[in-house]
């Protein structure tokens, strides 16, 4: 019996001390706030391997899906390796204080998420803007090892600033709608009433709601037309 104790007492501590090794091991990844701006935040993380890192942002104000980490959009988005200049990222991943490449893997990173008055083209050939919502908390997870080890923190953007509504200068991007004016694609059916977008320099949330009020009063009203007069020939009948 005193050796049965003696093993149990001396094994349950052991046990869960192995419990503790191993949750550590898997635990936090030190994650802390490089800086932010209305459309941007700036993160700086210690991988916990040199193979690639999955960041993911969720804006936690009603806004839509940030586009600048979506893979469905841009490919590699969301993996820290891949965001370099040579794939499109206009703000690339840092590793080690310099750009990351196939050659500079640095566990000690940076990554920049969100742009400003950037509009790019996805994979469907539609234009998004990545610019984050303005005076928003965003939930931001980063994930290493092949998801094993994760950290996740919240952080908002700036408030535009009061007084200070003057447009800026847009910067021109070849190809874009617009005549080289960047335009994000809006969605005009019925089905985008009510799809939300940022505005690429402000971070401003947009929506078709009042549009889509416009829209339905038209129809109300050219189905009234029709029914007094039985018939339509122009836009002169409204």
């Amino acid at each position: 019996m005193h050796l049965n104790r003696i093993f149990y007492r001396a094994s349950v501590p052991n046990f869960f001390l192995l419990l503790l090794c191993c949750a550590l091991r898997a635990a936090t990844i030190p994650v802390t706030v490089a800086g932010s701006t209305e459309t941007q935040i700036a993160v700086n993380y210690t991988a916990t391997s040199n193979g690639p890192c999955t960041v993911t942002a969720t804006d936690q104000n009603n806004g839509p899906t940030v586009n600048d980490l979506d893979p469905a959009k841009f490919t590699g988005a969301n993996q820290d390796l891949s965001r370099t200049v040579a794939n499109g990222f206009r703000w690339p991943a840092l590793c080690g204080g310099i750009a990351c490449s196939a050659t500079n893997t640095d566990v000690h990173r940076t990554v920049f998420i969100g742009g400003h008055d950037e509009i790019k083209q996805g994979s469907d050939g539609k234009w998004y803007s990545t610019a984050l919502q303005a005076n928003t908390t965003h939930t931001i997870t980063v994930a290493c090892n092949s998801g094993a080890d994760t950290a996740t923190t919240s952080v908002p953007t700036h408030n535009v600033p009061l007084a200070s509504y003057y447009p800026e200068t847009v910067i021109p991007q070849v190809n874009t709608p617009l005549g080289n004016i960047p335009q994000f694609t809006v969605d005009w059916t019925r089905a985008g009433r009510t799809a939300k977008y940022i505005d690429p320099i402000t971070g401003v949330l947009l929506g078709l709601d009042a549009p889509a009020l416009w829209l339905r009063f038209g129809e109300r009203l050219a189905r009234k037309y029709l029914v007094i007069h039985r018939q339509w020939s122009d836009h002169r009948d409204v």
